[in-house]
């Protein structure tokens, strides 16, 4: 990929004519990706970031090392113009050979001398550092596993590095030090997890400071302004991880955050305003370390109960199963009427009504013992639980069981019975408009067309809820991932919603007692991505 450059300083000289030129704030932004989720577009942010401050930005992506040298030699030239400069690298840096290094696209290899060959040293960037003594601003955020040996800089005076991970580092200089004006001082390095060396002068800020002459008079320093809600959370320099564990408590706690992603968008701060209003706090959006670390007790509480309440819906259930009963499996559903066994309970009270119903019946053919009271029961259970003794019941006081036609139109309805489908019923009535069992299939039908347009419905409803959650591919891949870690297969982690993960969506919902759509509503996500 080719070098970009934003050349401002020309534009301005040419828009202002003859006179004397202003210094200029310049900037120099480069990435290389390698293995980071989402480069490009976060490149892009701190570049429009330095460009809406006035920097005069020199900037390159996933630069190979001779496009890297082209451009660092034509930064080089432009330096004498500097006011401000700020360096911003991310993407992979290691130690060769004590020296470090930034390693562009292309470079191979681990050893020292194939590092020192394709890297390009950062004393070069500390000594183009030195050209504005002060006012020289260095940002390293390295892509690196947790056990790489740290780096070693000689940083010279007059010149402030901090170091940290990419979105860290990236989150600091972008919201605290250039949103809102903060200076390295004002920044608690420990909390946010990154290092600041060399000359820690509060007088270096980053932001927008207007134009002025290259040899302004000295005047006096404003008092700051007070940190706002925003540049105080972008002062914590909250990692994606951070960021997502944060999504994650707010959506133990009920709220839908639109993903877990690792991004505050407007799903993620509309769900922190409501936290903040139930919790009696002031509804700005923004989250102070306080107000975090409340968030996460909140959301452990919320787990805990969330936890008991699921012990104590299994142990209902146990209960109700021991005695197997419909008294007992209606208590469960009293309880727990959205409980994870709720389905189930009501299919066995289905199943164990219909057998009492069938006892009741055959206690009332008995009664009668007549042939005519017996063929009441055989209508009434064609696969009840005394057909046989039925059966023979009418053979002894001299019936016929049934005719070749009744036997014919049992056989016909047993099998729309076995498919239980409105096509099945439909196709017994096309044979026997007037059988024996005509009026339970249309009423069958009808109650399968219910059925049918009530879960169209709900599918319907998940759908839309999926829809207005705005998942990304991110939040898409996080869930297939636990989807998978909880024993649910839904295929390739790709990030795309594909038929065998909608299956793993209706599994798990059928698994949890949830509405089975295989869409991830809001009740699928909080039960899926809710807890930890």
């Amino acid at each position: 990929m080719t070098p970009r450059r934003t050349a401002l300083t020309s534009m301005l000289a040419l828009a202002l004519g003859a006179g004397p030129l202003w210094a200029a704030d310049m900037a120099l932004v480069l990435t290389e990706s390698g293995a980071l989720l989402g480069a490009e577009p976060a490149h892009d942010a701190r570049v429009r970031a330095y460009r809406d401050a006035g920097y005069d930005i020199t900037e390159g992506f996933d630069l190979d090392r001779a496009d890297l040298a082209r451009l660092l030699e034509d930064f080089e030239a432009e330096l004498e113009d500097a006011d401000r400069l700020v360096i911003h690298l991310t993407g992979r840096m290691e130690q060769a050979g004590g020296v470090p290094v930034l390693l562009p696209r292309e470079a191979e290899g681990e050893s020292s001398t194939a590092l020192l060959t394709s890297g390009v040293p950062l004393g070069l960037f500390l000594d183009f550092a030195t050209q504005s003594p002060g006012q020289s601003f260095l940002a390293l955020g390295r892509a690196a596993a947790p056990d790489a040996p740290g780096l070693t800089l000689s940083v010279p005076d007059g010149v402030v590095v901090m170091r940290g991970a990419p979105d860290t580092v990236s989150g600091l200089v972008t919201g605290a030090m250039i949103g809102a004006g903060l200076p390295p001082t004002a920044i608690d390095a420990t909390a946010a997890g990154v290092v600041f060396e060399g000359d820690l002068s509060a007088d270096l800020r980053l932001g927008r400071t207007g134009s002025t002459p290259a040899a302004p008079a000295p005047t006096p320093s404003p008092e700051p302004e007070p940190a706002t809600p925003e540049a105080m959370e972008a002062a914590l320099g909250l990692s994606v991880e951070q960021r997502r564990e944060i999504q994650r408590n707010l959506t133990a706690l009920g709220q839908n955050t639109r993903g877990i992603d690792g991004i505050f968008g407007p799903g993620t701060r509309a769900a922190i305003r409501a936290w903040e209003e139930e919790a009696g706090r002031e509804a700005d959006g923004y989250l102070t370390r306080r107000e975090i670390d409340q968030l996460a007790r909140d959301a452990d509480a919320a787990r805990a109960e969330q936890a008991a309440r699921e012990r104590a819906d299994r142990d209902a259930w146990a209960t109700a199963q021991g005695t197997d009963s419909v008294e007992a499996y209606r208590r469960y559903l009293d309880r727990y009427p959205r409980g994870i066994f709720a389905r189930r309970a009501e299919e066995r009270i289905a199943v164990l009504e219909a057998e009492r119903a069938d006892r009741q019946d055959w206690a009332r053919a008995q009664d009668a013992d007549t042939i005519a009271g017996y063929r009441r029961y055989l209508d009434a259970h064609p696969d009840g639980l005394f057909v046989e003794r039925a059966r023979e019941r009418i053979v002894a006081l001299g019936g016929d069981v049934e005719s070749p036609r009744e036997r014919a139109d049992r056989e016909t309805w047993a099998a729309a019975q076995s498919q239980d489908t409105i096509a099945a019923y439909s196709d017994y009535l096309d044979r026997y408009p007037r059988g024996m069992f005509a009026e339970r299939a249309e009423n069958r039908i009808e109650a399968l067309r219910d059925a049918s347009r009530e879960e169209e419905r709900a599918v319907e409803r998940a759908r839309e809820e999926e829809r207005r959650q705005g998942l990304n591919i991110a939040s898409i891949l996080l869930i297939e991932a636990r989807l998978a870690l909880l024993g649910f297969n839904p295929g390739t982690v790709d990030g795309r919603i594909d038929d065998t993960a909608r299956g793993a969506i209706r599994s798990f919902q059928d698994r949890n007692g949830l509405t089975v759509s295989g869409y991830l509503d809001n009740d699928t996500m909080q039960r899926l991505v809710g807890g930890r």
